[in-house]
């Protein structure tokens, strides 16, 4: 557990590089709001760590092993200077930030507000851009998946966390939330999750390693979007977007992130949709080419 300057406690893994490694990390960013860093995650940044780079890893505040933030905290703004303070906890003096859905917003958050200590930039199934507003989902090739069943107490503490959050945690405190999320979202554990229509996917039930947090799903999403868009820049660094052809979210939005990052390159694969799910290997792929061919120049 990292103690940062913001006041966030945060549960942290590392990994090194192979052979000649580098000193600038891979700091990767996991979705949401309000999940956790997977083995998955680990296992996939394998990628740049036989191109030499380190790769760390945390669970954002609030969520999986992380400790919980009073309810105002939550915000895109907390979550940047989380990042910034985890830079400076790690020596780095710039950053490749791997971002998937969520985790790319917030990266490109992030590189708007500190432009000068960004080297390079990964995002895995973006999700919209800052200040883009008008992307619908679009289920429309994905599988069907079992709803989970709310709970009348859950509903409760949606509409405080959205209409008065002040009163959330005398109604329900986080980690009571966590728990109460947990046992009504059973049922997701046997979803095949965003996957192409006619997938062939393991159906055994997956195994739940944590639980994802209602609260920072709730207030991170609606004080992002109660921001005022940011002023729009254009970055030089070498960039990497990579989503699956049956992604809900429209490529539109990834198209945003190619006309921010001059010279990024696109990788739609075919048969995949949000988070590559059992198509890990194709992300490998890219992201090594990707670390040996445009950022394997740096120190």
């Amino acid at each position: 557990m990292v103690k940062l300057p913001t006041g966030s406690r945060l549960a942290t893994w590392s990994l090194r590089g192979d052979g000649t490694r580098k000193r600038t990390p891979v700091l990767f960013l996991h979705g949401g709001p309000g999940y956790y860093v997977k083995p998955r995650d680990l296992r996939m940044g394998a990628a740049f760590r036989r191109a030499g780079f380190d790769t760390f890893y945390h669970d954002q505040a609030g969520s999986g092993a992380s400790g919980d933030l009073p309810t105002a905290d939550y915000t895109v703004a907390r979550q940047v200077a989380d990042i910034e303070a985890l830079r400076q906890h790690l020596g780095a003096e710039r950053l490749v930030l791997w971002g998937e859905s969520w985790g790319a917003v917030v990266a490109a958050h992030y590189a708007l507000a500190h432009p000068d200590r960004l080297a390079g930039a990964v995002f895995t199934s973006p999700g919209e851009y800052p200040g883009q507003r008008e992307v619908e989902f679009d289920f429309s090739r994905v599988m069907p998946s079992r709803a989970p069943s709310r709970a009348p107490q859950m509903m409760v503490l949606y509409l405080l966390l959205t209409r008065a959050p002040q009163l959330a945690e005398s109604w329900m405190d986080q980690q009571t939330a966590r728990r109460v999320s947990s046992a009504i979202q059973v049922a997701e554990l046997k979803n095949p999750g965003p996957r192409c229509k006619g997938s062939v996917w393991d159906r055994r039930p997956r195994q739940r390693i944590a639980d994802s947090s209602v609260y920072t799903l709730r207030r991170v999403l609606l004080n992002g979007f109660a921001q005022p868009a940011p002023p729009p820049r254009s970055f030089e660094v070498p960039a990497l977007i990579v989503r699956g052809a049956c992604d809900f979210i429209p490529d539109i939005a990834a198209r945003r992130y190619t006309e921010a990052y001059r010279g990024a390159a696109l990788l739609t694969v075919q048969g995949a949709g949000h988070s590559l799910l059992d198509h890990e290997a194709d992300f490998e792929k890219a992201a090594e080419g990707f670390a040996r061919a445009k950022i394997n120049t740096l120190p």
